[in-house]
C-alpha cells in the first residue's frame, strides 16, 4: 500500500500545530494595550468586547482577528524572520500555500539558517509529491539543531515516499530506540520493512505501534499485511477483521465530527493558534504582560483547548502566579482528568498556595489514576507534610 502524501483538510490544522514546536521559539502581534488588565484579570471573570470574542462571532470576523494580528506582528517586528512564518502558518492552515511559501522565503532571507522556515517549505513539498525536495528541506532542519521527535519521522516519510527505504529505514531504527519515539514513529517503521519485505521486523514494529496505541487502525492493517507476508493466514485474518472494525468505527466518529464541526470553529482556532504563536515571540521577548495577553485571548477564542491552557499556566507558573495558574489547571484537568502529570502540578500549585484541602485531594487523585507511577512519590509526599 503506498503511502499517502497529501492530507485532507481536516488533517491539515495538526500539520500547523508541528511547526509551533519544531525550533526555538519564535513568534508574535502587538496590540495597542499592554494586556495588564487581562493579565490580573481571573480565567472565569475575563470578558473582551472586540467582536470576534462574543459568543456570535462570525467565521469572517475571526479571520479577520488572526490577519489583522500577524499583520500587525509584521509590522512591529519586519526583520524578525518569526513574524513572517506566523503569517506563513495562518496561510497554510487556509491552504493558501503560495503565499505560504513566500513568507517562508522570505523569513530564510532574513536569517539563512532559520530552521522554522525550512519545516515549513518541508510540509509544503511533502503536501505536493515532491519527496526528495522535502527530504532536504527536513534534513535541514536535522542539521540545525533542536530535539522535535517529529523531524526524523517526516524525514524518514519523506526518503520512504521518494522510494529510498533503506535510507527511511536507518534513520527510523535510530530514532526507535529513544526515548522520543512514537506510535507513529514504529507505524512508519513497520511501513518501510514492509517495503523492503521484510515482513517479521514489520510485524514487530507494527505491535509496537498497537502496544501503545491499540485503536491504531493503520498499524493493525500493517500487522496483517506482515503477517500475509509471513504466510500466516490466521493471524492475517484475525488483523483484517480488527482494521474493518476499527474503520468502521472511526468512519462513524469521523462523520459525528464533520456533523459538529463548522467554519466558525476552523476559523476559531486559526485565530486561537495566530494569538498563541504571537504569545511566544513576546515571551522570547521577556514581554511577558503582552505574552500572558495573548495567551489568555488563545483561551477565550478556544477555551477546549487544553493545549493553549497548559502553556498560559506554565506562563503564569513562571513569574510564580500560583493562584491564576491554580484557577488554569483546575480548567485543565476538567477537561483532561486522566492526566497525572497535571493533578500533580495542581497539588503542588496548592500546596505553595497554603490550601492543604485542594492539595490533598488533587495529589489522591493522582495516585488513583497510577499508584505505581513513580512520579507519584511527590504526591505522597506533599500529602505526608500537609496532614
Amino acid at each position: 500500500m503506498r503511502l499517502m502524501a497529501n492530507q485532507p483538510r481536516a488533517r491539515l490544522l495538526a500539520l500547523v500545530a508541528l511547526l509551533a514546536a519544531v525550533v526555538v521559539g519564535a513568534f508574535y502581534v502587538r496590540r495597542p494595550n499592554s494586556g495588564a488588565g487581562l493579565e490580573r484579570a481571573s480565567l472565569r471573570q475575563t470578558k473582551l468586547a472586540e467582536p470576534a470574542f462574543q459568543t456570535g462571532a462570525t467565521a469572517g470576523e475571526l479571520l479577520e482577528l488572526a490577519e489583522r494580528t500577524a499583520d500587525e506582528l509584521i509590522e512591529e517586528f519586519p526583520d524578525d524572520p518569526g513574524a513572517h512564518s506566523v503569517q506563513a502558518r495562518r496561510h497554510y492552515s487556509l491552504s493558501e500555500t503560495e503565499q505560504a511559501r513566500a513568507l517562508w522565503r522570505k523569513s530564510l532571507t532574513l536569517d539563512p539558517e532559520f530552521a522554522e522556515a525550512f519545516f515549513g517549505l518541508g510540509l509544503l513539498a511533502l503536501d505536493s509529491d515532491r519527496h526528495e525536495e522535502a527530504a532536504e528541506r527536513f534534513e535541514e532542519v536535522a542539521r540545525l539543531g533542536g530535539e522535535d521527535p517529529r523531524v526524523p519521522v517526516l524525514l524518514a516519510k519523506s526518503w520512504l515516499l521518494a522510494g529510498r527505504t533503506e535510507a527511511a529505514i536507518l534513520i527510523l531504527e535510530q530514532h526507535v530506540t529513544t526515548e522520543q519515539t512514537s506510535a507513529e514513529a514504529w507505524e512508519l517503521t513497520g511501513q518501510a520493512y514492509l517495503q523492503a519485505q521484510q515482513f517479521d521486523r514489520a510485524a514487530q514494529s507494527f505491535q509496537m505501534a498497537v502496544d501503545a496505541l491499540p485503536d491504531m487502525k493503520e498499524a493493525v492493517y500493517g500487522l496483517s499485511r506482515a503477517y500475509a507476508g509471513l504466510g500466516d493466514s490466521q493471524k492475517a485474518s484475525f488483523y483484517a477483521e480488527r482494521f474493518r472494525q476499527l474503520a468502521e468505527a472511526d468512519h462513524a466518529r469521523t462523520r459525528g465530527d464533520a456533523k459538529a464541526f463548522s467554519e466558525r470553529n476552523f476559523a476559531a482556532h486559526i485565530a486561537a493558534q495566530t494569538h498563541v504563536d504571537a504569545a511566544r515571540i513576546y515571551l522570547r521577548r521577556k514581554n511577558v504582560p503582552r505574552a500572558e495577553d495573548l495567551l489568555l485571548r488563545a483561551v477565550l477564542l478556544e477555551p477546549d483547548n487544553t493545549q493553549f491552557l497548559v502553556q498560559l499556566q506554565q506562563s503564569l507558573q513562571a513569574r510564580d502566579a500560583h493562584a491564576q495558574a491554580a484557577e488554569v489547571g483546575e480548567r485543565i484537568v476538567q477537561l483532561a482528568p486522566q492526566e497525572l502529570d497535571q493533578w500533580l502540578n495542581l497539588g503542588w500549585l496548592y500546596s505553595n498556595l497554603n490550601q492543604p484541602e485542594r492539595a490533598i485531594a488533587a495529589c489522591q487523585q493522582a495516585i488513583e489514576l497510577s499508584p505505581e507511577d513513580p512520579r507519584c512519590q511527590q504526591a505522597h509526599e506533599i500529602i505526608q507534610r500537609l496532614q
